[in-house]
């Protein structure tokens, strides 16, 4: 009988640093333009797959890939009022 869950056999957590960044500009009397920015995935970092769980299997408890589901997302935005 195999155990559901063998210890040190497990997938990786998600850890992703995420930012963004304002600046709002005067351009005289009550004009003004607003430029932000956001990037999630700040750092591009890779997600591993889960490990192959299968106990008859040679590769049992190797990660043998990396998700692509994951990637860097950078957003541009931009308010001018008058």
């Amino acid at each position: 009988m195999f155990p559901f869950r063998v210890d040190g056999v497990r997938g990786q957590s998600l850890q992703f640093v995420n930012a963004n960044v304002a600046r709002t500009f005067g351009l005289g009397g009550r004009r003004s333009f607003n430029f932000r920015v956001d990037i999630q995935n700040l750092f591009n970092r890779e997600l591993y797959s889960t490990p192959n769980l299968d106990p008859t299997s040679r590769n049992f408890g190797q990660v043998r890939s990396v998700t692509q589901q994951v990637m860097r997302f950078i957003t541009f935005n931009s308010t001018l009022r008058f």
